[in-house]
């Protein structure tokens, strides 16, 4: 992942510094160098911040800066802890931006509103996926909204899965896109299983119906690098499933919510035995595909 994720930075030149930011969160072992070139480009970053929460009163921007807030605040957690909790709350500024906006817009009354592209969407659902994963408890010496904000903090929750649910539909991602394989990261691979079950099964639909396709016998695809890391997320994805169907199955107590095939999610106890071969089948099918794309 970590190698595929590096590729993909090199490529994605407007988003290199999110796949930056995963590589690292990504890392088996420690890598100063890449943790202080990302904190430096994160402190830059937040020159960029203006009083209201915004970065340039623009939403794909200020969706692009709070989700990259969330990932710096994990992944440089161990480097500076500190600084990640600043990130962390310059995210939250930017989230009550953008869910005043949404509000002002009325993107959640259905509708189009003038002057709101399809990537600005596509970029506010991965910058709520984001908070949706992080913004989960907030606790130092500096802060002490565990206990006083703690009704404060269920609100915002509810209104990220709100927003990620409506805003996320088939239609939005009409090809495999950097925003797509970016919002899958944040959503199913997240092991903490924060995302709702609508937005979960659209993230998978759409990467999957993709990776499907272009694992066709002879598919070529239009970005190499992109669709590498898009398989390598499936595969991982996939995985994850079967590892938490396996906890549960040996008594474990995770409560991830079981990604099946690739358009059916499911809350029974475990997963049946064709269910289980039907994912290893893809999963084998993807790492064919990946191979071919090295």
């Amino acid at each position: 992942m970590k190698d595929i994720l590096e590729l993909r930075r090199k490529s994605a030149e407007g988003l290199s510094v999110a796949y930056g930011l995963y590589e690292l969160e990504f890392s088996d072992a420690k890598n100063e160098e890449l943790a202080q070139e990302l904190r430096d480009a994160m402190e830059k970053a937040f020159d960029e911040q203006d009083e209201d929460g915004s970065v340039d009163y623009d939403l794909y921007a200020t969706s692009l800066f709070a989700a990259n807030m969330c990932i710096a605040s994990r992944a440089l957690d161990d480097y500076d802890p500190i600084f990640a909790r600043d990130c962390i709350h310059a995210a939250l500024d930017s989230g009550q931006f953008l869910m005043a906006a949404i509000d002002k817009l009325g993107l959640l009354r259905g509708g189009e509103s003038e002057g709101v592209t399809k990537e600005d969407r596509q970029a506010l659902i991965f910058a709520f996926s984001e908070l949706m994963r992080t913004d989960v408890e907030i606790r130092n010496a500096y802060d002490h909204s565990m206990m006083a904000g703690m009704p404060q903090k269920m609100s915002r929750q509810k209104k990220y899965k709100l927003i990620t649910d409506f805003l996320g539909t088939n239609e939005l991602y009409g090809e495999l896109s950097d925003m797509l394989v970016l919002t899958a990261m944040a959503v199913l691979l997240d092991e903490e299983d924060n995302a709702t079950e609508k937005t979960r099964k659209t993230v998978s639909d759409k990467l999957f119906t993709f990776l499907d396709v272009a694992s066709e016998a002879g598919a070529a695809v239009s970005d190499n690098s992109l669709f590498l890391l898009a398989y390598k997320v499936g595969i991982d994805a996939l995985n994850m499933v079967l590892e938490m169907d396996k906890e549960k199955r040996e008594g474990g107590d995770s409560n991830l919510i079981k990604v099946i095939e690739y358009n059916v999610i499911d809350n029974r106890k475990h997963l049946s035995d064709e269910e289980i071969k039907d994912i290893n089948d893809r999963i084998s099918k993807y790492e064919n595909k990946l191979k071919s794309l090295l």
